[in-house]
């Protein structure tokens, strides 16, 4: 089939994120035999006429739009960004009798209730690169897609379909073959790897596990260095971000793909998106540094037995002082991600979160970078009309 994929994230608030997940499922329905093409709408300047310009050169059959966001997360910026979604799906209406399907983390997290708010034909929940493919093949047969773990379909009742499977491995992403990265590079992007799906926290407030699984499923580190070898040598990002929900869980694994890169003597710059606490060690600084990490990111949330324990976070402050003395003195530079008014927070635990900053990031190396207030899906689905 022909088959167009849309990245609708536009969200520049730090730094753009390229479209991995879209990458993997555009890389598993070319594999399987359709004719794809991708248009990315955050580097496209004009995303509606780009997406009007490949509509009608590709005349697609069925126009996959991937959701990264459902809103800003930010009461000072509000902005719901499904609402762009709803006009990207106007315009494919407009343009063409294709099928519209709705996958990415927004819709993972949303799950059916997608339907209340998009006006599309299908959706895909959790992992698109087995589900995606399996919904082309239907499509193209004329057949059902009623059973296909992790697609669900409008009907006149509202929908119907199944709980996603989770992938028991996945490799490389292909993303050099679908994005344009020069233009993320002019942005400051960096280079999306995953080296691990799943996260088995069970902090209360994330959505990671309803997207990914609480299991781990880890990449074996030699496969990982080979994509980012390959990468190197090809579209030379400046910076590889590990974008995995946890990157040193398990730290023997974050440690193996690091002396891996060593060994092969590869000279790449590196971050990484989560780094947890309760996985810390001298050891993996030290094991990082020499691959090539620069800098890390950190989210204990709160810096507060008492916080850390509604949080249901798994380590204590114990814990996160340890992760700040080691990071310190590892040579990397850290963000560290506070999230003030959780649940049980009281002015006493405030201020024990900004003492804590306040005496244990002091450092030049470390920035603090504190928010306010948590997203309930669960009571704002229900209080949001236009969700249901």
């Amino acid at each position: 089939m022909r088959v167009l994929l849309v990245y609708a994230n536009k969200s520049r608030d730090l730094t753009p994120a390229p479209p991995v997940g879209l990458s993997y499922v555009a890389s598993a329905a070319e594999a399987a035999g359709h004719d794809v093409h991708v248009v990315d709408l955050l580097v496209a300047g004009d995303g509606e006429r780009a997406l009007r310009r490949a509509l009608r050169e590709h005349r697609p059959e069925v126009v996959g739009i991937s959701v990264r966001n459902i809103d800003s997360c930010s009461k000072q910026r509000p902005a719901w960004q499904m609402g762009d979604v709803t006009r990207h799906v106007a315009i494919v209406r407009e343009c063409g009798s294709a099928r519209i399907v709705v996958g990415g983390p927004a819709v993972s997290v949303l799950g059916p209730a997608v339907f209340a708010s998009l006006p599309v034909d299908l959706a895909v929940v959790g992992e698109g690169e087995v589900a995606f493919p399996a919904l082309l093949l239907a499509l193209a047969r004329g057949e059902t897609v009623r059973g296909i773990p992790g697609v669900y379909e409008r009907d006149g009742s509202g929908h119907v379909g199944s709980a996603p499977d989770r992938l028991p491995g996945f490799g490389r992403s292909g993303m050099e073959r679908w994005v344009d990265w020069p233009a993320y590079r002019r942005r400051g992007g960096a280079w999306a790897i995953q080296t691990k799906r799943g996260c088995p926290m069970q902090c209360a407030y994330c959505a990671y596990p309803g997207i990914e699984g609480a299991k781990l499923r880890c990449r074996p580190p030699r496969d990982v260095v080979d994509e980012i070898e390959h990468v190197a040598a090809t579209s030379r990002p400046r910076t590889f971000e590990i974008v995995d929900s946890t990157f040193n869980l398990p730290a023997s694994h974050a440690i193996e793909i690091c002396d891996e890169i060593v060994r092969r003597k590869l000279r790449v710059r590196l971050t990484a998106m989560g780094v947890n606490p309760l996985g810390v060690t001298g050891g993996l600084f030290r094991a990082m540094r020499r691959a090539g990490f620069r800098s890390m990111m950190i989210s204990p949330d709160a810096a507060s037995d008492t916080t850390l324990a509604a949080l249901s976070k798994g380590f204590t402050l114990r814990d996160v002082r340890r992760t700040a003395r080691l990071a310190r003195a590892s040579g990397m530079r850290s963000a560290w991600f506070f999230i003030l008014g959780g649940p049980g927070e009281t002015r006493e635990t405030v201020d024990e979160t900004l003492r804590f900053i306040e005496t244990e990031l002091s450092d030049r190396s470390c920035l603090a970078i504190l928010m306010i207030g948590y997203t309930a899906f669960g009571l704002w689905l229900l209080s949001t009309p236009s969700i249901g």
